[in-house]
């Protein structure tokens, strides 16, 4: 990234064709979408108990996750502007999604607080 003006940044500013493990860190973070997708990223964590209580694969599965629901609202946005589909793709990114949210854990879970930690977040 330049950071000079009328430069445009190395990042990437839309979703990746293809998965990888660090998709979001290569995206342009002052995009909508990038900060979309890691709130949404924040928040399935947090509904599964926090961050720091996932394993690295429940890290993992929540990336991937997120990057599938984009690109399934990217798919019907498509669909409703008329576009062809091919709704066999859709699917499998609908039941590849159920699947990884199934393994995640449908349910919000407590995150788990010492007392240090309850005391600064009521400050």
């Amino acid at each position: 990234m330049s950071g000079k003006p009328g430069m445009k940044s190395a990042l990437l500013d839309e979703l990746p064709a293809r998965y990888s493990e660090d998709f979001l860190a290569g995206m342009d973070g002052r995009v909508k979408l990038v900060k979309e997708l890691r709130a949404r990223l924040r928040q399935l964590q947090a509904d599964l108990g926090g961050e720091a209580m996932l394993s690295y694969a429940k890290q993992s599965l929540c990336k991937r996750a997120i990057f599938i629901e984009a690109r399934i609202e990217d798919f019907e946005a498509r669909l409703a502007q008329g576009s062809d589909a091919e709704l066999g793709s859709y699917i499998q990114m609908t039941n590849s999604l159920l699947g990884l949210l199934k393994t995640l854990g449908l349910e919000r879970k407590a995150k788990e607080l010492n007392l240090q930690d309850y005391i600064k977040a009521t400050k």
